[in-house]
């Protein structure tokens, strides 16, 4: 899911255009991006986590400066 309001039984829940949004995401995506697709609405605790392991992979492969005071 996108957000909060396309759940099962929220207001914007349309499976149909979710689903075609994803299509487009996909064939759109350009080779120079990365594209994580996971089972989970963007408000579960997967997407996070998935979320923040890119972000530290990022970190550590130097795409992104670590924080002060930190080591890479």
């Amino acid at each position: 899911g996108i957000q909060q309001w396309d759940q099962e039984g929220e207001p914007l829940h349309e499976p149909e255009a979710l689903s075609a949004f994803v299509e487009e995401m996909r064939a759109s995506v350009p080779a120079n991006a990365e594209l994580h697709e996971i089972a989970e609405h963007i408000n579960d605790a997967a997407f996070c986590a998935k979320a923040l392991e890119i972000f530290d992979r990022w970190v550590a492969e130097g795409i992104v400066p670590p924080g002060r005071g930190h080591a890479a």
